[in-house]
């Protein structure tokens, strides 16, 4: 699951030969009311009033998402990415560009 990479991780990974072999599925998405329904759960969440609260949310956030949709596909590893890099991000001590994978 992607967030804020544009599918720039799944392309990595798909560049080695042979990648069908290890992938089962991806999604992008940049707003969470598009997430919700891609990974069937309730992605809002209440907004941080500073960057720590933001970037422990989305660290929270991200191994979630990556161990759930482990569990979910029946795979060895899975890897989320989402962070703050748009027009919208609006957290007031922290510049957008944050990006974190798990």
């Amino acid at each position: 699951f992607e967030a804020t990479t544009a599918g720039l991780v799944q392309a990595a990974l798909q560049t080695v030969p042979g990648a069908s072999g290890y992938t089962t599925c991806g999604g992008i998405t940049y707003h969470t009311s598009r997430a919700t329904p891609l990974l069937g759960r309730d992605m809002s969440s209440p907004k941080p009033s500073n960057s720590e609260e933001y970037m422990n949310a989305k660290k929270t956030l991200t191994a979630g998402i990556a161990k759930r949709m482990r569990g979910e596909v029946g795979a060895v590893w899975s890897v989320s990415e989402s962070g703050a890099c748009g027009p919208t991000f609006n957290v007031p001590d922290m510049a957008a560009g944050f990006t974190v994978v798990s």
